[in-house]
């Protein structure tokens, strides 16, 4: 034995010679298994959020311009050429959705991404079947393949797994829905479940029947053979009757009868009686309607009403994202429309190619429609131009403001007698419309009958840039800001305005002096707060001076009607006859009315009173506004009035030598200093 050998095996000093290696307590075994865990599973986490979302879940949808109830009016195609309408989950009809978790991935609101009893059963279905006839598919998983698609294989399959598992750690059930909802493939250039149910049933997927739901269902299984087409009705109807009655036989669609079971035109199928009120329907006599129930065999138009006001507001009729709920009324609007297609091909006779019509609620600025031409889809220049936002020349349509403010500045009373005479200011000689002069006229009936020459002599007075002033802070925004830019004529139509601006002016003197932007989005909102830009009493006199004339095409209509009329008015024609112009108030709503061309073409019919002043009236017999239906604060005369002694010739002050007098309403605060200076 060698000395290593007699080393080894000679015992330790003091002690035995050692045994066998000790064993480690069995619970230290699986001690570091939690912490492996642990790890792993931050490794996950820690790769889900490093990893990006898939970038088309945050694409761009269509644009959708709703009316104010939240209805759509208005769609666009999305950024990749597509009707993808985005919905949240509680926007869509909950038997829909509860019928496309059933039938879809009944576990969802569970399961991790991955169902794993889905999985377990679709092995052992394979394998029985010798092929694959189950693929275990969760929505989290079908939202992985819209968004990435993939070849169907194996891999493919883990992947789309683990992208699943991904959007499960980054997304609420909620949004994997919603995003599910938006992408669902419809056949075609149609994606989801609202753009599907505009194009299918010509409504939003807010309220379905029985039948619109197991349509909805049954076409993204199969987009390629279900998508309605005339060859399609066969395949789609199958599809569609064998869904529903597996969803009935799980209990669901049962209260869910089918609308308009008729079969429609050429059906031929007759409808299984209906239940009467408060009595329930059996599963058979669901299904037998919803089987007589024609499926769609092509696709509607999509929701393109209002179009220029929806362009204007998008900003373009290609701009894509945007959701837009506006103050227009859906029967507001199309009532206008109505008004103003009947009232086209007389126009177009007289040379008269484009419109624009405001209506406004004065108390809070809405606007409750807006029209800016005849056809946006027309092939000709300026079609889709919103004419309601291009300055035009007024007219005489900014005499009522100068009107209310010389009253306010205590310069004039209502009845007091103004020079129409020729008058030559530099070179500037204004005349009236109608060529002649009328010597003297008492101040309110120069409004009434819009005669230009007192006005430039009343503007010559109160000042142009006083006068400018006044609009801009009636909310005017087109004027040019540059001192001295504007002359006498200005009160005339030597400014331009668009139809929101004349808007706005007149529903501040609707509200009785009170001035407040117009509102076009959040209907819902607070109204903006109000300022004054003319007193109660002003704008009372300048109401009773606009509302002595009745319709120009049916002067004498007032005194055949047996209800009183509230409606106050004013009209304009700019020089040369580019521009006819009537804005009148009722009492809930301000219109406006603009007609001419867009190129500025002249045409002799364009006259204010001719051209555009049935058509005010038509809108406003049309909406049934300016009946004394409710009492109105704008007609009622204010505290800020008082009577006031005048001369009964000449209408100013009454002096010591005035043979008679008489009194009228004048501003308490503004009584004009001047006694009559005729006596």
């Amino acid at each position: 034995m060698d000395g290593r050998a007699a080393v080894t095996a000679a015992p330790l000093a003091g002690g035995t010679a050692p045994g066998p290696p000790a064993r480690r307590p069995r619970w230290r075994s699986w001690a570091g298994i939690p912490l492996a865990a642990t790890m792993i599973l931050g490794l996950v986490a820690s790769l889900a959020w490093l990893v990006p979302l898939p970038d088309r879940l945050a694409m761009r949808s269509s644009s959708v311009v709703r009316w104010r109830d939240g209805r759509t009016a208005f769609l666009t195609l999305s950024e990749d050429e597509r009707w993808r309408v985005p919905v949240e989950v509680d926007e869509v009809d909950p038997a829909y959705v509860d019928a496309l978790i059933r039938l879809e991935d009944r576990r969802f609101w569970w399961h991790p991404g991955v169902d794993p009893i889905a999985v377990v059963r679709a092995a052992a279905v394979n394998l029985a079947r010798g092929r694959v006839v189950s693929g275990a598919s969760t929505i989290t998983m079908q939202v992985v393949r819209l968004c990435e698609p993939r070849p169907r294989t194996l891999a493919s399959k883990l992947v789309e797994a683990a992208r699943a598992v991904q959007l499960e750690l980054r997304m609420s059930k909620t949004e994997i829905l919603s995003a599910y909802l938006d992408l669902v493939p419809m056949g075609g250039n149609l994606e989801g479940v609202e753009a599907a149910s505009h194009a299918f049933f010509g409504h939003g997927a807010d309220n379905l029947d029985a039948a619109e739901i197991a349509v909805l269902l049954a076409i993204p299984q199969d987009p390629t053979h279900r998508a309605p087409a005339p060859d399609h009705v066969e395949t789609l109807a199958a599809a569609r009757d064998a869904i529903a009655r597996r969803l009935l036989a799980e209990g669901l669609l049962e209260p869910r009868l089918a609308d308009g079971a008729d079969g429609g035109a050429g059906s031929g199928a007759s409808s299984p009686p209906v239940p009467s009120p408060g009595e329930a329907a059996s599963a058979e006599e669901v299904l037998a309607r919803i089987q007589a129930t024609p499926v769609p065999d092509g696709l509607r138009p999509m929701p393109r009403q209002a179009p220029h006001a929806a362009a204007w507001l998008l900003g373009g009729p290609q701009v894509s994202g945007q959701d837009l709920v506006t103050t227009l009324d859906a029967g507001v609007q199309r009532r206008v429309e109505a008004v103003v297609a009947d009232a086209r091909g007389s126009l177009h006779r007289r040379g008269i190619d484009d419109v624009a019509v405001v209506v406004v609620r004065h108390r809070d600025g809405q606007v409750l429609a807006l029209v800016g031409g005849h056809d946006f889809w027309a092939a000709r220049d300026g079609a889709q131009i919103p004419a309601f936002a291009v300055p035009r020349s007024p007219g005489s349509a900014l005499k009522p403001v100068l009107y209310a403010q010389a009253l306010d500045a205590g310069m004039v009373l209502p009845e007091q007698l103004v020079l129409d005479v020729p008058v030559d200011y530099s070179g500037y000689t204004p005349e009236n419309y109608s060529g002649e002069f009328d010597g003297m006229v008492p101040l309110q009936e120069a409004l009434s009958r819009s005669l230009n020459v007192p006005f430039v002599r009343l503007l010559h007075q109160v000042g142009v840039e006083s006068f400018l002033g006044q609009l801009r802070g009636m909310g005017v925004t087109s004027l040019s800001p540059v001192p001295g830019h504007y002359g006498l004529s200005a009160v005339v139509g030597g400014v331009e305005l668009t139809p929101l601006d004349l808007a706005r002016i007149y529903a501040t003197i609707a509200e009785g002096g009170r001035a407040r932007p117009l509102r076009w989005l959040e209907p819902g909102a607070p109204a903006d707060p109000s300022v004054r830009v003319m007193s109660p009493g002003a704008a009372w006199l300048t109401i009773r001076a606009l509302s002595r004339r009745d319709r120009p095409d049916f002067p004498g209509r007032g005194a055949l009607s047996a209800m009183p009329r509230h409606i106050h008015w004013k009209t304009g024609t700019s020089f040369g006859n580019r521009d006819a112009w009537a804005v009148g108030s009722g009492a809930r709503m301000t219109v406006v009315v603009w007609l001419g061309n867009l190129d500025r073409r002249p045409a002799a019919a364009l006259v204010g009173a001719q051209a555009a002043g049935p058509l005010l009236f038509d809108i406003l017999d049309a909406l049934n506004d300016g009946f004394d239906q409710d009492p109105v604060a704008a007609w009622t005369r204010p505290p800020d009035l008082r009577p006031v002694e005048v001369c009964a010739l000449s209408g100013m002050r009454a002096g010591p030598a005035c043979p008679e007098t008489r009194e009228v309403p004048g501003l308490e605060a503004h009584v004009p200093p001047t006694r009559c200076t005729l006596h």
